[in-house]
C-alpha cells in the first residue's frame, strides 16, 4: 500500500509543474540596449569603420617598438581614435604590464567619454568616472598604479560592455565553463565575468583557450580588449558549432531558444533525441524549453484541439516528459515522466517512449518499457496503488501511482 500522505504532495506538485511548463513562458528583450552610452560610442564606431589601412600603418609607425608586434594594427587603430598614447620616448611598450589607471582610462575613453584632466593626478578624472558609471566600485582598486590581473580586467570590460548591450544568453555559460581549461583557477568573484567575457568575445584566451586569470594584463592585450569593446565585428564569441546547438521554438510566442551542451551531455543528447522523434507521436505533441528551470519538455496530447483547450482553463494533456539539462548534483532524477491519460499514451505515444528508453537504457530498454507498460495497466484502475524502484542498466528507476488517481509518474535517475 502506498502512503498517501507521503506521496500526495508530490503528485500535486508534479501536476503544477507540468502546467507551468506548458503554459508559462518567460519573455526576453531583444536587440541592443539603446542607452546614452550607445549613442556616445557611435561616433567612435563610425570613425573606426572609416579608417584606411595606410593611415593605420602610418599611425602605428610613430612607435619605435611595434613594427613586428602582433598587436600593431590594434595599437594603430586605437591611437587614431584618441584612446591610447605611447610613452614619452616614442615607444609603446606593448608587452609591459598595464596599470589599473591606464586600463581604466582606455575603457572610459572607449565608452565615448571626453574628459579634461583635473588636479595633479592625470588619471583621477577617469577613475572617478569609472566609479560613477559603475565600471568599478569605490574601493575595488587600492592602488591604480599597480598592474591588473587578466581576470580583473575581464570584469571591468564586461561591466563596461553591459552599458552598451544586454547580457548574453546565460544558457551558454555551462558550455563555456567546460571549454576553459584553467577555469578552476579563476577567483570565484570573477568567474561569472570571465564567462561573460568569453560569451561576448571580449576574451578568447590563448591558442588553447587558457584564461591565465592571475597573469598581469599587457598593454597589447588591453588594446585587443578595448577594440573588441568598441567593435562587435572584432569579437569571436565562444559558442558551439551548429551541430551542437539544440534549437527549440516556443509554440506560444514563436521565440526560438538556443540550448548548448554542458557537463550533463547525456541529458543534452537525450533532449536532441526527444526533439528528433517527437513527431512519431500519433497525436499532437511538441517540445518546449524553460530557461528558468533549464528543462526541455515534451508535451503529448490526443489532438491539437485538446492542446488548445488550455485557453478555456482545461488541461487535456496525455503525458509530460521533462529533462533537466543542468549539471546540478542535487538533481537526482533528471528525467521525469507524468502520465495523465494512460489509455491515450498507450494508443498514441508509445513509439516516442520506446525511442527515448533505448537512448537511456540501451540493450536493457525492454525492461524499462515493460515497467512503463505495467503502470499503464495499473493506472486504469483508480482503486489500485503501487510504488516500486528498480535498477535498469545501472540506473535507478522509480514508478508510482496513488490510490484514487489515474495519474502515474516515473522518475529516471542519474547513473
Amino acid at each position: 500500500m502506498v502512503d498517501k500522505k507521503a506521496h500526495a504532495p508530490i503528485s500535486i506538485l508534479l501536476i503544477v509543474v507540468a502546467l507551468l511548463m506548458i503554459v508559462c513562458q518567460p519573455a526576453f528583450a531583444e536587440g541592443a540596449n539603446q542607452s546614452t552610452a550607445s549613442y556616445r560610442v557611435q561616433p567612435l564606431r563610425e570613425k573606426l569603420a572609416g579608417l584606411k589601412d595606410a593611415d593605420i600603418i602610418s599611425c602605428s609607425e610613430r612607435f619605435s617598438d611595434i613594427s613586428k608586434h602582433w598587436a600593431r594594427t590594434n595599437i594603430g587603430k586605437l591611437t587614431m581614435l584618441g584612446i591610447i598614447n605611447g610613452m614619452p620616448d616614442g615607444t609603446f611598450k606593448p608587452d609591459k604590464a598595464i596599470s589599473a589607471a591606464e586600463y581604466i582610462t582606455m575603457v572610459i575613453r572607449a565608452l565615448g567619454h571626453k574628459l579634461e584632466q583635473e588636479g595633479s593626478y592625470w588619471a583621477q578624472v577617469y577613475t572617478d568616472k569609472a566609479i560613477e558609471d559603475k565600471v568599478i566600485s569605490k574601493d575595488e582598486i587600492k592602488d591604480y598604479k599597480l598592474p591588473l590581473s587578466r581576470e580583473h580586467a575581464a570584469a571591468i570590460a564586461v561591466k563596461a560592455l553591459m552599458q552598451l548591450e544586454y547580457e548574453p544568453n546565460s544558457n551558454i555559460y555551462d558550455y563555456i565553463r567546460t571549454k576553459i581549461p584553467d577555469y578552476p583557477n579563476i577567483s570565484d568573484s570573477y568567474k561569472q565575468y570571465v564567462l561573460q567575457a568569453y560569451a561576448t568575445g571580449l576574451f578568447t584566451g590563448n591558442s588553447s583557450r587558457y584564461c591565465l586569470p592571475k597573469n598581469t594584463l599587457t598593454r597589447a592585450e588591453a588594446t585587443t580588449i578595448i577594440l573588441r569593446l568598441i567593435d562587435p565585428s572584432a569579437r569571436s564569441p565562444l559558442k558551439p558549432s551548429d551541430s551542437e546547438i539544440l534549437q527549440i521554438t516556443d509554440v506560444f510566442s514563436g521565440e526560438t531558444y538556443e540550448i548548448y551542451p554542458s557537463d550533463n551531455l547525456e541529458a543534452f543528447k537525450t533532449s536532441i533525441v526527444l526533439k528528433e522523434n517527437i513527431e512519431k507521436s500519433k497525436g499532437y505533441s511538441f517540445i518546449s524549453y524553460s530557461p528558468f528551470a533549464q528543462t526541455v519538455s515534451g508535451s503529448f496530447y490526443s489532438s491539437k484541439e485538446d492542446f488548445e483547450s488550455y485557453q478555456t482553463g482545461e488541461l487535456k494533456v496525455n503525458m509530460g516528459f521533462s529533462i533537466n539539462i543542468t549539471n546540478d548534483p542535487s538533481v537526482e532524477f533528471p528525467y521525469l515522466i507524468t502520465v495523465y491519460n494512460s489509455q491515450k499514451v498507450d494508443e498514441l505515444h508509445m513509439e516516442v517512449i520506446s525511442v527515448i528508453f533505448k537512448e537511456l537504457f540501451g540493450e536493457h530498454s525492454d525492461s524499462a518499457i515493460s515497467l512503463f507498460e505495467k503502470y499503464i495497466k495499473i493506472a486504469s484502475d483508480k482503486s489500485s496503488d503501487s510504488d516500486e524502484t528498480k535498477t535498469i542498466s545501472g540506473r535507478k528507476v522509480r514508478a508510482f501511482k496513488l490510490e484514487g488517481e489515474s495519474v502515474f509518474s516515473m522518475w529516471i535517475y542519474n547513473k
